[in-house]
C-alpha cells in the first residue's frame, strides 16, 4: 500500500527534504530556481558526495548565485 500525505507548505517540504536527504543513499533533485543559504542549501552541500543530479532552472535568472 502506497502512503501519500500533502504537502501543504514550503517549510514542510524543507523538513521533508532536509529528512529524506539525510539518509538518502542517492540524491536527484530538479527544481525552477534555487537559494544558497538555506537549510535546503546547505544538506546538499554536505550531501554533495550522494547527488546524482541537480537540475536548477535559470530562465528568468531569479536564482542566487
Amino acid at each position: 500500500m502506497t502512503n501519500t500525505k500533502l504537502i501543504e507548505s514550503a517549510k514542510d517540504a524543507s523538513r521533508l527534504f532536509l529528512r529524506l536527504a539525510a539518509s538518502a543513499d542517492e540524491i536527484w533533485v530538479v527544481t525552477a530556481w534555487a537559494s544558497d543559504g538555506t537549510d535546503v542549501a546547505r544538506s546538499l552541500w554536505k550531501a554533495r558526495d550522494r547527488v546524482a543530479r541537480l537540475v536548477v532552472g535559470l530562465d528568468f535568472h531569479q536564482t542566487s548565485a
